[in-house]
């Protein structure tokens, strides 16, 4: 029933986190110490159960994060604890796997586009990255879809490198381990969805 507005740095502004109720249409901002800890520019957010979401990467302070932080819809706010990432990504995108585990998928950083994907893993105490448990990227991009198929396979699709729109879909097993890909027609400005049935 929440969507979060989250801060992000404009010029040398700072723009607060803000909080609607999409059963009312109500907006607030958020209260100090109850809004996201580090502000994001092309961050990746993925839902969790509990009514939570997990906000990712993302540019703050002019360079990629890798850092995570968690939006607790009961608390109303984000949990205070930062999650450390194991790569600093931007523009990526990310999604929740079956496992309950989220998937970081491309972006890139101050080294260019990254095709290598994180795992973020909750061991029962605590989120951490983990990198080298889930296959690569074919193709790096930026700015992919990635979405969770009905089977629990995940897309990634469209996107762009350096040379223009990525013109291959890339699907990753249920847990991410494996990846297969086929070839598709470049768009620009495309967009994809998950339908109910697959």
């Amino acid at each position: 029933h929440t969507m979060i507005a989250t801060g992000a740095t404009v010029g040398n502004g700072l723009r607060p986190s803000y909080r609607v109720d999409l059963d009312t249409g109500h907006v607030a901002q958020m209260a100090a110490g109850t809004g996201i800890g580090t502000p994001r520019l092309g961050a990746a957010t993925a839902i969790l159960d509990g009514g939570r979401a997990m906000v990712t990467g993302g540019i703050g302070g002019g360079i990629a994060r890798a850092s995570a932080e968690i939006f607790d819809e009961s608390s109303g706010g984000f949990e205070p604890a930062p999650i450390t990432l194991q790569e600093a990504r931007a523009n990526h995108g990310a999604v929740t796997l079956a496992s309950g585990d989220v998937l970081l998928v491309g972006g890139q950083n101050e080294n260019g586009l990254l095709a290598q994907t994180e795992r973020v893993h909750f061991d029962g105490t605590s989120w951490r990255g983990v990198e080298g448990t889930t296959a690569s990227l074919v193709q790096p991009r930026k700015n992919a879809f990635v979405l969770r198929l009905a089977d629990g396979t995940i897309l990634v699709a469209g996107g762009s490198d350096a040379a223009g729109p990525v013109s291959l879909l890339e699907f990753f097993s249920d847990d991410a381990t494996v990846e297969t890909n086929v070839p598709f027609h470049a768009r620009t400005r495309e967009a994809y969805v998950a339908l109910d049935g697959g």
